[in-house]
């Protein structure tokens, strides 16, 4: 019995050789990436907080507890601003509802401190006795006794110039000198923490150096 190998027995077989060279890397890189993505895949199921370590240096603030809910009866906040530790606990300005409320460390409600004015509190200040109120809403600024919130003085109204502010917001204490966060205005006015005297503003809308661009 002979074997012959004819030209159309060839064709066949030399077209299939040149398909499977041609095709042969683009399936071997297909085969690589997929080994190397299951190596990753494997790698993020061996070490599942790897990830969450690398990102948590320690700096990051993990909650211990909070206390507070929406509405309006007393130890509810809507919209609270800021903050500030006074004695025995910590003063909210409860902007949402238009009012302060004092309450312990662990979050139990003291008091609340009522009032059409301040209309929508923001930045708070003390020296342990009196309180300092920053009224967005009213565009001033008021002094208060802590302990029941009796009204000792107020100041500003709505404007851009001496003793008138634009949504004042952040307030800080120093040396005697009350320092406003004039938000509107662009500006941080400065007053008498007794009387609530204008002493002066600095800074101007702009990115620049010595300007400011709505400071809270």
């Amino acid at each position: 019995m002979s074997c012959v190998v004819t030209e159309d027995d060839l064709v066949p077989a030399v077209l299939c050789a040149c398909l499977a060279i041609l095709l042969f890397p683009l399936a071997f890189r297909v085969l690589a990436s997929l080994c190397r993505r299951s190596d990753r895949s494997q790698s993020w199921k061996r070490q599942p907080n790897r990830s969450e370590q690398d990102r948590d240096d320690g700096s990051r603030l993990h909650p211990i507890t909070s206390f507070g809910a929406w509405g309006r009866a007393d130890g509810c906040l809507n919209s609270p601003r800021f903050l500030l530790p006074v004695e025995g606990g910590v003063l909210v300005a409860d902007s949402g509802n238009d009012r302060l409320q004092v309450f312990t460390a662990d979050g139990t409600h003291v008091r609340t401190i009522l009032g059409s004015r301040p209309g929508h509190p923001t930045g708070l200040a003390t020296d342990g006795t009196h309180a300092w109120v920053a009224d967005s809403s009213n565009c001033s600024v008021a002094k208060i006794v802590l302990k029941d919130g009796a009204l000792v003085t107020r100041t500003g109204s709505y404007g851009s110039g001496v003793g008138e502010f634009s949504a004042p917001e952040g307030l800080a204490l120093a040396h005697g000198v009350l320092f406003v966060a004039d938000e509107g205005n662009c500006r941080v006015a400065m007053l008498d923490a007794a009387s609530l005297a204008w002493r002066g503003a600095f800074g101007t809308r702009g990115v620049g150096p010595g300007q400011l661009l709505k400071p809270v």
